[in-house]
């Protein structure tokens, strides 16, 4: 059964912490709020509304993998040492990056994956030679 928009509206208003946060909401929670507000004139179960979230805070989690400059430039200075090292394939640990996701607002939204992977392409993007100017002129 398609979700129509008014109920969308009504577990996303309902919910706003957890999609702010990219959490998800547990069943007891969900049954907890299903009965005592607005959330009762959705036909709906609490595993339908909790399955619902799941998947829109997955398609919100894809949609965040593009890099936006601000986003560049704070992982190239947070993470200047590797930038900087003349020796490749030596990239932040897991522990690092989970530290900076947690101390830059930038990286929020980003996995652990998402930020090494950015680094290591970033890298190689920066180490290339320089592309010859094309002149038309």
């Amino acid at each position: 059964m398609t979700w129509t928009t008014p109920e969308k509206n009504i577990v996303r208003s309902t919910f706003r912490d957890n999609f702010n946060d990219n959490t998800i909401p547990s069943l007891s929670q969900i049954e907890e709020v299903m009965n005592s507000t607005r959330l009762r004139s959705i036909n709906r179960t609490s595993q339908q509304v909790r399955k619902w979230i799941e998947h829109q805070l997955k398609l919100k989690q894809s949609a965040k993998i593009s890099w936006g400059t601000p986003q560049r430039k704070k992982c190239r200075r947070v993470f200047k040492d590797y930038y900087e090292r003349k020796r490749m394939n030596i990239y932040p640990s897991v522990g690092e990056i989970q530290a900076a996701i947690h101390e830059h607002p930038e990286f929020r939204g980003k996995t652990v994956n998402q930020i090494r992977s950015h680094i290591q392409h970033d890298i190689k993007y920066l180490r290339r030679p320089e592309r010859p100017v094309l002149d038309f002129n």
